[in-house]
């Protein structure tokens, strides 16, 4: 399974698509678990999508929808510069 990128506010990345277990968004898809990175380029799996971030918190929420029709998974990062 894989993270897709979805709409955003910042610079384009190559990071797109997230393979689970990689990189912190993957590693908290795995997990389910909130991840707080006080200092990001410490982070040996941080996939870096701006050089300028220097400490990110990683948020697992898991949306079933009705009927269980979609399993969506929305990962929020907040990001500080």
């Amino acid at each position: 399974m894989e993270l897709v990128l979805g709409p955003f506010v910042g610079a384009s990345t190559d990071h797109t698509r997230i393979p689970f277990g990689k990189g912190i968004c993957g590693q908290v898809a795995l997990s389910h678990e909130t991840f707080v990175a006080q200092d990001v380029h410490a982070q040996d799996n941080y996939l870096s999508c701006n050089i300028d971030v220097k400490s990110e918190i990683v948020v697992f929420r898991l949306w079933l929808e009705m009927c269980l029709l979609h399993n969506l998974i929305l990962i929020l990062i907040l990001k500080t510069q």
